[in-house]
């Protein structure tokens, strides 16, 4: 029998002795999670500055080497603050804040975020961060997937966010708890985006920041997640545009007292509502619906409404007869 001496050592050429052949595929298939580590060779993963590019070995375990598909932790329970700054593009599975000390991501690149399976930039309760990169969200087309997560005590600073554009995509934004600000543009491209408040999460900008959502989709009162924006309970100062609708849900209350001028619809299904004269959007038509018999929706006003109910503002006929147990209450 004749043997053809082939390479045996090397995994990446896939070959082997006796003629077989193994594709194993790109090495992001063997994506790695790991945590920023500013100080290389030590063994350990340690807080501090720096510059994330591809190929860069400030990650641990093992001075790993950054390759698109890797998911990133910033916060090693230490103290400080730091900058670290993205030297070109970055392509990353996740992003996570986790905790220890305040992180400040910036420089010349992009970070655009790739999975559809998990959330993608959570940050984790009582952390500070600040995004001054563009960060770019996936479609995120599963159930329960969200883009963009706060948690309670979490105050996350973003510049510019983007999600995918198209019909179909969707992306959502979730302040459970946290403070999100937001500094310049964040658009939720996608036609189903979302932006969710719920358990007293705060929603500011500073500058010219304001969000915008395109999501003009009709979901049902009972199920809000792909509404355009979701307020469950919390504040949200940040100018609110764009063709999305709102949908106010759950027993609790949302305060509204930014410049709105959103075009989508008003819906009130579920506790109570506050708004300032310029907080409702002068573009969108309010409907009062209570979610049962004994769930009532009110809309209060802590300040001089122009519109009155008959004319902007208006009942809707439900099984409980016509706008429910809803109410507009003038002021609170």
């Amino acid at each position: 029998m004749q043997f053809v001496n082939r390479c045996v050592g090397c995994v990446w050429c896939g070959i082997f002795a006796m003629g077989f052949v193994l594709t194993i595929g790109s090495p992001s298939a063997f994506a790695a999670s790991v945590t920023w580590d500013a100080t290389t060779g030590n063994g350990t993963d340690e807080e501090g500055a720096g510059t994330w590019t591809t190929g860069g070995t400030n990650w641990f375990p093992g001075d790993h080497a950054w390759a698109a598909g890797d998911s990133a932790t910033f916060g090693a329970g230490g103290s400080g603050s730091y900058a670290v700054d993205l030297s070109g593009g970055i392509s990353a599975a996740t992003a996570t804040i986790a905790s220890g000390a305040t992180y400040t991501i910036g420089g010349t690149g992009t970070l655009t975020l790739t999975t559809n399976t998990a959330s993608c930039l959570t940050a984790n309760s009582n952390t500070t961060a600040t995004f001054e990169c563009p960060v770019v969200l996936p479609n995120q087309s599963a159930a329960g997937i969200i883009g963009l997560m706060v948690n309670g005590g979490a105050t996350l600073t973003m510049s510019t966010l983007t999600g995918p554009a198209g019909a179909g995509v969707k992306t959502r934004l979730e302040v459970n708890g946290g403070t999100l600000v937001v500094t310049q543009s964040v658009s939720m491209l996608a036609a189903y985006g979302t932006l969710t408040v719920e358990n007293g999460g705060t929603v500011s900008a500073t500058g010219s920041g304001a969000i915008t959502s395109a999501n003009a989709y009709s979901a049902s009162y009972a199920n809000p997640t792909w509404w355009g924006y979701d307020f469950r309970s919390g504040t949200v100062s940040a100018p609110l545009s764009g063709t999305g609708k709102m949908l106010k849900s759950t027993s609790d209350t949302v305060t509204l007292t930014g410049a709105n001028n959103y075009s989508g619809p008003t819906y009130l299904y579920q506790g109570v509502l506050i708004a300032g004269a310029s907080s409702l959007s002068p573009n969108s038509m309010i409907y009062l619906r209570a979610a049962t018999n004994t769930t009532p929706a009110y809309l209060l006003s802590n300040g001089t409404m122009s519109r009155k109910l008959g004319t902007t503002i208006t009942w809707e006929v439900s099984q409980y007869g016509l706008g429910g147990l809803g109410a507009y209450c003038g002021a609170p």
